[in-house]
């Protein structure tokens, strides 16, 4: 899971931030408590794995969580936070989605 942050107070979510990088931002607005106010959107991606084995040609390997660095067709641990091999050449799906949360952006 990530967080859209709005990093210049105009309601967009300008990056992706992991929760424990929300609390060393710079806050946008003097005014406002909490670095964790500038959160506007939420990003969840769930890998789904199929119950039977043997069904993909071979092992397959999926990607979450893109670092925003390198090519992203490439899935590895130097472009990805997480790197799964689904062994048994079982087969799966990523499914992601970004939530707005309400009230928080414009």
């Amino acid at each position: 899971m990530r967080y859209g942050v709005d990093l210049d107070c105009d309601g967009v979510a300008d990056r992706l931030a992991l929760a424990n990088e929300v609390m060393g931002l710079t806050k946008c607005s003097a005014d406002m408590p909490s670095p964790w106010n500038m959160v506007v959107s939420v990003r969840l991606e769930v890998l789904m794995l199929g119950q039977e084995m043997n069904v993909a040609t071979a092992d397959q390997t999926f990607c979450m969580d893109f670092k925003g660095n390198g090519d992203p067709s490439v899935c590895s641990a130097a472009n990805y936070n997480y790197v799964f091999t689904a062994s048994n050449r079982m087969s799966g799906r990523i499914f992601s989605t970004t939530v707005a949360l309400r009230n928080r952006i414009s």
